[in-house]
């Protein structure tokens, strides 16, 4: 049995290294510092469900980054400041960025908490400190043999185009920006009333038809199409509309991720007009005119599929 006095040289030397947070009497103009709710880390105390919860995935991944379903665990529990998270395995950002098979590499996709109001000006994503502590907390816990990647997700922007017929004394201006509210909610990954999954998720074309159909002041949809502003990296765009004909002749209704770590988010503002007609139409493909700068608008270089780089 170690000496007292040892016992504390120990400790001394252990905590030699660590920075303490600095103190109310360090902060210029901080007079009073209350704790309004009992808290640690930015986290409320857990409940007995929580703790069960904590206790049964710490039991199963015993600390150790084995299965993706350890790295997601793992880093949902370390980091508060991080809501949702995916572990691909054999893939590669770096390596191979058209997601392809890269053998021995894992990729970790995290994002931040968003209140989503609808339309999204800004795209939440980690900064480069927390990705780096994201890196350095899985590194100690996975296989040596692994090469690790901790990356923030490509956003695929995604507007609709359509024409909608209302029934007679709507006010056209305030229901329509309803209805672009709406369309923004379903294809949201963050409103629960719309698209609940930011990985491997498909925006169906006649979901949102029967979205704007419930609605009971429209009477009828026409011309219904999507653009797609994909992220390819390297500050680089793909523009994707529903409309054109894919390699079997028929346009394709709906629209899929670019990549595996692509999150589908509304665009500013979708093109919803009133039909002042019972004849219902099919899309046509969007031209340059109605392409908005900001948005839907890209420079484009190869095309083919309906697709523009």
């Amino acid at each position: 049995m170690a000496r007292p006095g040892r016992r504390r040289a120990d400790r001394h030397r252990a905590h030699r290294g660590r920075r303490d947070p600095p103190s109310r009497a360090t902060i210029p103009g901080l007079g009073r510092l209350t704790q309004m709710t009992a808290s640690a880390q930015g986290r409320p105390p857990e409940d007995r469900q929580q703790l069960r919860r904590r206790t049964a995935e710490r039991l199963r991944h015993k600390g150790r980054a084995i299965l993706p379903a350890d790295y997601e665990r793992l880093v949902l529990e370390r980091f508060p400041g991080i809501d949702r998270v995916k572990c691909f395995p054999n893939l590669s950002l770096s390596r191979h960025p058209d997601g392809s098979t890269c053998p021995g590499h894992v990729l970790v996709v995290a994002l931040p908490p968003y209140e989503s109001n609808g339309h999204m000006a800004v795209l939440p994503r980690l900064n480069g400190d927390l990705v780096a502590q994201v890196h350095d907390y899985l590194a100690e816990r996975m296989a040596p043999g692994v090469t690790l990647e901790v990356a923030n997700p490509f956003y695929q922007r995604i507007q609709v185009r359509c024409k909608v017929r209302l029934a007679a004394g709507v006010d056209h201006g305030w229901y329509v920006n309803m209805l672009d509210r709406l369309v923004s909610d379903h294809i949201s990954p963050w409103n629960a009333a719309g698209n609940t999954s930011p990985f491997g998720w498909c925006i169906r074309q006649h979901d949102i038809e029967a979205a704007l159909l419930a609605q009971p002041e429209v009477l009828g949809v026409s011309e219904f199409s999507m653009l797609s502003v994909s992220d390819a990296g390297s500050d680089r765009y793909l523009l994707t509309d529903t409309a054109v004909p894919g390699r079997g002749g028929r346009p394709a209704p709906d629209v899929t991720p670019l990549y595996p770590w692509s999150v589908a988010v509304p665009i500013r503002r979708h093109a919803i007009l009133v039909a002042g007609s019972e004849q219902s139409r099919i899309a046509t493909r969007t031209g340059i005119g109605k392409l908005e700068i900001g948005s839907t608008f890209i420079i484009p270089g190869e095309a083919q599929d309906g697709k523009a780089e």
